[in-house]
């Protein structure tokens, strides 16, 4: 779909050239389209993860702050997947622990600590320290062994994308290192209410950015797109309220392949059910009845590897269809989510990868059409 052209006055009378451009630019503001796209859904669903997908296909290149910030991130995923690894019983035969090897992993879990937080806090000297300690495992021959053999395995313990970060630890603690897209595509980073951390800057180029915490601007000649990404966790759901205001559209994520797993928090029920019933909340209330509403069942990959292992039945026990088509399977998915919106009204589906370029290039080129579609039926223009 083609926005409508825009309508110019010649300017030829030269006394008039001045009231000219404002008309001009009165008309201009008339004539342009801003649709407001709140993107909602469970956390982990890899929403903020298509955003930033969103921005690279669209040439936004991230500013210095970004780079430096999922720099940060990136290096403190690393160490702690090492950690993780370092931790789990089946990693290092008891054969190859020795009393050197002991003290060495326990020098690094101590001076590491839990989690990740107090990371920005630790002097240069304890963190080059802690680096050097990494590395020295990293280079362990037991160490190289061992992941060389569970790589094959794709380290079942470990939640992507930790495996593919650990792999690149040496160039990743380096201190020329700078994160490429795939590196930033690969970080899951949860959102905290509606502010993000990591997107604070203006920038200009083929699309303008304007990305004031989570709200991203997208400007495409006449057509403005502000989307705004809130945390999906369920103590963070409370403030989607305060976003409701003028929504034009509403993109849901939802993650097709984690129909086998539980949610994090209590009580826990599976996550596939847990995005049900967050999109029937969302599809059916009040505020969003003129908004059009976009699906994206997302991480389509992961779900075709692992339908053909584990069966939909896991978490819909009345599935009847072939155990392991990814057709079949995906598609009984949308017909629940389909079912779960009891209004009249269009979904506008897709499944989605959110770190496939030209799956979320071309996505986005149809959504875009939708956003504009339902905005201008809106406002009197169909």
């Amino acid at each position: 779909m083609s926005l409508p052209p825009l309508s110019r006055k010649s300017g030829n009378d030269n006394n008039n050239s001045g009231n000219n451009t404002s008309d001009n630019q009165n008309n201009e503001d008339k004539k342009a389209i801003k649709a407001k796209v709140l993107v909602l859904g469970a956390a982990g669903a890899g929403k903020s993860t298509l955003i930033r997908h969103i921005r690279i296909i669209n040439n936004h290149d991230f500013s210095d702050d970004e780079i430096g910030y999922f720099s940060k991130m990136v290096k403190y995923a690393t160490l702690e997947a090492l950690g993780d690894i370092l931790m789990h019983p089946d990693f290092i035969t008891k054969e190859a622990r020795t009393r050197e090897w002991q003290n060495l992993v326990e020098n690094y879990l101590v001076l590491k600590g839990p989690g990740n937080d107090h990371l920005d806090k630790m002097p240069d000297r304890q963190w080059n320290k802690l680096i050097r300690i990494a590395l020295k495992i990293w280079r362990e021959p037991v160490v190289q062994e061992s992941i060389a053999e569970k790589l094959t395995g794709n380290l079942p313990f470990l939640q992507d994308p930790k495996p593919y970060f650990l792999t690149s630890i040496e160039h990743i603690m380096s201190k020329e290192y700078k994160p490429s897209h795939e590196d930033i595509l690969s970080l899951r980073l949860p959102t905290k209410g509606k502010y993000s951390p990591y997107f604070n800057t203006w920038k200009t180029c083929k699309m303008v950015c304007f990305s004031g915490t989570n709200h991203t601007l997208l400007k495409f000649d006449q057509l403005t797109i502000t989307m705004i990404d809130v945390g999906g966790h369920r103590s963070e759901r409370r403030k989607w309220l305060h976003c409701f205001e003028s929504v034009t559209s509403v993109l849901f994520v939802a993650s097709l392949s984690e129909y086998d797993e539980m949610t994090e928090e209590g009580p826990a029920i599976n996550r596939v059910i847990e995005s049900l019933n967050l999109f029937e909340s969302v599809c059916n209330v009040r505020w969003f009845s003129h908004a059009a509403m976009l699906l994206f069942l997302n991480k389509k990959d992961l779900f075709a590897e692992k339908i053909k292992n584990v069966s939909l039945t896991v978490a819909f026990p009345e599935y009847d269809g072939s155990v392991t088509s990814y057709t079949e399977a995906s598609e009984y998915i949308w017909k629940r989510f389909e079912s779960r919106c009891k209004s009249r009204r269009d979904i506008y589906r897709h499944f989605t990868c959110a770190k496939d370029k030209s799956n979320v290039a071309k996505v986005f080129a149809t959504i875009r059409d939708d956003i504009v579609k339902n905005t201008l039926d809106n406002v009197g223009f169909s």
